[in-house]
C-alpha cells in the first residue's frame, strides 16, 4: 500500500483534511458541488436534516440527509485550481487512512454532481436553459499535470477542437472529459439540454472578454459559431426532383467551399473521413462515432471543426445505403444542416483496389472511397418516403417478413408430417388450408386420426366454423390414416412440434390479413390509386407493393426512370462488331421488380 508523507498530504491538528477542514467520519458518498459558498445554504435548505457545517475560506460544507440518504453540499470557490483541491481532498477522505497515512485496501467511490451557472455560445440555448454537460472542455490545463490523462479524455474530440479554433500552442493544452453517462441520464432526464461546457483558467481573457488588455485571439468564440450558422442541407425534393440531377448537375453541386465527408455505416459505430473537392484528405484518418445522439453530435462537432479550419461553408455526407442502419443518421444530419447523398455499394466494392490494391473491407478505408465517389459525382440523393408512402413501405416490409415466417413454418411442418404421416399431401390436399391446420392442431398421428374417425374430423370443422372443402374430405383423410406407413413410435415432442407449427401458421395468417387490410386502406388514400386500379390485372395487393417500393410516382418524369429504379433497364455487352445479348441490369430494387412482373 502506498504511503503519503506529511509533505504530500497535510492533516490538521484536529484530524481534518488541510483545506476543507472535514474529518473522515463526516464524508458522504453523495456530494453536491457548487461554486459560490452562499449557494450551499440554498441547497441545504432542501435537506431533511442538517447534521454538521464546516467553513474555511471559500470552502463551505453542510452535511445532512435527504429522503433517508446521507448527502452533503460543498462549495469550491472560483476556478479549476480550487476544484483540483476539493476533488483531491475528497478522495483522500475516502481512500486514505488518516491514522496510518496509508492507502486503504478497499476503494470507496464517491458520486459528485456539480451544479452551477455558465455563459452560453449557442443562440438556440437562451439564458436560463437547464443544461447537463455530457462533455467538459478544460482550458486550464490542470488535468495535464496528472498521469494517465489520455485514458480518461476524448482524444479525437480534443484534436478536432484544437484544429477547429486553431489553438495557440502557447496556451495550456485543452482536455475533454465525458461525464458519467448513467448519471447524465438519471439527472438530465428528458427535459434538460445535453451539451458541452468549457472551463477556462480565467474570467476575462481566457473566456474571450476584453477590457484594457488586448486578446491574443479575439475571434475565438465567433469561430465556434460561424460555420454552423451558414450550413444548409439539400434533400432529394430540392435537387433530384428539380431537374433529375444529371451527372453534370451532381458535379456542379460539389463546390470548392464544400467539405466532402465519406461515412462507412455500421450497426453500432460509424466511421467518417473528409476530403476537399480535389480529393485531398483533410482529416487525420477515420473518426469513429456511435449510433447514438451523443455520437451524432460528436461527428457534427468533428466535421464543423474541419470545415472551419479549411474555410468550407457547406458539408455533404456520402454513405452507402446499408440495410436500415443509415436511416436515423441521414435524417439527423439533414435536420442539422448537412446534406446527405448515397453511393452505390457496388461502386464502392469496385473501387476498393484503387486505394491499396485490395478488395478487403476496411471500416477506415471505405469512408475515403465513398468521399471520392461523391467528389466525382457518382452518387444519388437518398429518397426517404414520407407520410402515407412511408407507412406503406414499412407495412410492405412487415408483410414480407410475415410471409417469410409463414413459409419457414410451413417447410418445418412438411418435415414433421413426412415422418409421422407420409401420405399427408394426398390426404389433406393443401397443407396450409384452414381445415388441415385445425386438424393438425389436434393431431397429426394416423392412429389418433383413425380414433377420431370421420365424425370427429367433422366436429373439428364445425367447431372452427369453417366453410368450403374439408367436411367432405373427412372420410378420405381417415382412409389414408388407416393405411399410413408413418412412424408409430411418436414422442410427445414430435406431436407438440406439429401442433405448434400449425398454430403459428394460423396466427401469421391473421396477422397478414390485418396488415394487408391496412395496406389496402393506405393505398386508397393516394389520389391516383383508383385510376391505376382500373387497369386489368392490377389489384390492391400489387398496387400497394409497387407504391411501397416506388414512393411518390409523381417524382418520376419518364418510364425509363422507373426501369432504372427497378433494375429493369436493358443493357448489352458489345465490342467492335460483336453484339452481346441484351438483358436487364438487375441493378435496382428487387422487390419492385417482383411486383411489376
Amino acid at each position: 500500500m502506498k504511503h503519503f508523507p506529511e509533505s504530500e498530504f497535510i492533516i490538521n491538528a484536529d484530524g481534518s483534511v488541510f483545506h476543507l477542514h472535514l474529518q473522515p467520519e463526516q464524508l458522504r458518498d453523495k456530494i453536491i458541488l457548487v461554486g459560490d459558498p452562499g449557494r450551499v445554504d440554498l441547497v441545504a435548505s432542501f435537506f431533511d436534516t442538517r447534521e454538521f457545517e464546516v467553513s474555511s475560506r471559500e470552502f463551505h460544507t453542510i452535511g445532512g440527509t435527504y429522503k433517508g440518504k446521507l448527502v452533503m453540499c460543498l462549495s469550491h470557490g472560483i476556478g479549476t485550481d480550487n476544484i483540483d483541491i476539493v476533488v483531491n481532498e475528497l478522495d483522500a477522505l475516502a481512500n486514505i487512512d488518516f491514522s496510518t497515512r496509508y492507502e486503504k485496501p478497499q476503494f470507496r467511490q464517491l458520486t459528485l454532481v456539480r451544479v452551477g451557472t455558465s455563459g452560453g455560445l449557442q443562440p438556440h440555448v437562451p439564458i436560463g436553459t437547464p443544461v447537463i454537460a455530457e462533455k467538459s472542455i478544460g482550458f486550464d490545463g490542470v488535468l495535464n499535470f496528472y498521469a494517465g490523462r489520455d485514458r480518461v479524455c476524448d482524444l479525437d474530440f480534443e484534436r478536432a477542437f484544437c484544429e477547429f479554433v486553431k489553438w495557440n500552442p502557447l496556451w495550456a493544452a485543452p482536455y475533454v472529459v465525458d461525464a458519467d453517462s448513467e448519471l447524465v441520464a438519471r439527472i438530465g432526464g428528458d427535459d434538460m439540454v445535453r451539451g458541452v461546457t468549457i472551463s477556462a483558467n480565467g474570467f476575462y481573457g481566457p473566456q474571450g472578454r476584453e477590457l484594457r488588455i488586448p486578446l491574443a485571439d479575439p475571434e475565438l468564440n465567433k469561430k465556434i459559431e460561424v460555420v454552423e450558422k451558414e450550413l444548409r442541407s439539400y434533400t432529394w425534393r430540392e435537387l433530384e426532383t428539380n431537374g433529375k440531377f444529371a451527372k453534370n448537375d451532381k458535379l456542379s453541386f460539389i463546390t470548392d467551399d464544400m467539405l466532402i465527408v465519406g461515412c462507412d455505416i455500421g450497426s453500432e459505430n460509424h466511421y467518417i473521413r473528409a476530403i476537399d473537392v480535389r480529393g485531398r484528405e483533410l482529416s487525420r484518418g477515420a473518426f469513429e462515432f456511435s449510433n447514438t445522439s451523443e455520437g451524432f453530435e460528436n461527428a457534427k462537432t468533428w466535421v464543423l471543426a474541419l470545415a472551419a479550419k479549411h474555410d468550407k461553408k457547406q458539408i455533404v455526407l456520402g454513405l452507402e445505403p446499408t440495410g436500415h442502419y443509415w436511416f436515423a443518421l441521414a435524417a439527423w444530419m439533414i435536420s442539422n444542416g448537412i446534406s446527405v447523398v448515397q453511393v452505390n455499394p457496388y461502386a464502392v466494392k469496385q473501387s476498393k483496389e484503387i486505394e491499396d490494391n485490395s478488395q478487403l473491407k476496411d471500416d477506415r478505408k471505405d469512408p475515403k472511397l465513398i468521399a471520392n465517389l461523391v467528389k466525382d459525382g457518382n452518387y444519388g440523393m437518398p429518397y426517404l418516403p414520407e407520410n402515407v408512402y412511408a407507412d406503406m413501405r414499412r407495412l410492405s416490409m412487415f408483410r414480407d417478413q410475415l410471409t417469410e415466417d409463414r413459409i419457414r413454418n410451413i417447410n418445418r411442418l412438411h418435415r414433421e408430417l413426412k415422418i409421422y404421416f407420409p401420405e399427408y399431401m394426398a390426404a389433406f390436399g393443401k397443407i396450409d388450408g384452414a381445415f388441415t391446420l385445425e386438424v393438425l392442431k389436434v393431431t397429426a398421428i394416423p392412429s389418433e386420426i383413425k380414433a377420431l374417425g370421420a365424425e370427429g374430423l367433422k366436429n373439428i370443422w364445425h367447431n372452427a366454423k369453417l366453410r368450403g372443402l374439408g367436411y367432405s374430405r373427412a372420410g378420405e383423410i381417415v382412409s389414408y390414416a388407416e393405411k399410413s406407413v408413418g412412424l408409430t413410435d411418436v414422442t410427445d415432442v414430435g406431436r407438440e412440434a406439429v401442433r405448434w407449427y400449425a398454430e403459428q401458421i394460423l396466427k401469421l395468417d391473421g396477422q397478414l390479413a390485418s396488415v394487408e387490410s391496412i395496406l389496402h386502406r393506405k393505398c386508397r388514400e393516394i389520389p391516383y390509386a383508383e385510376n391505376i386500379l382500373a387497369i386489368n390485372g392490377v389489384g390492391e395487393n400489387i398496387l400497394s407493393g409497387i407504391l411501397a417500393e416506388m414512393g411518390d410516382v409523381s417524382r418520376f418524369d419518364d418510364v425509363k426512370e422507373i426501369q432504372k429504379l427497378s433494375g429493369m433497364g436493358l443493357v448489352s455487352c458489345s465490342s467492335g462488331k460483336h453484339k452481346g445479348q441484351t438483358k436487364i441490369s438487375h441493378r435496382g430494387r428487387k422487390r419492385l421488380r417482383y411486383w411489376l412482373f
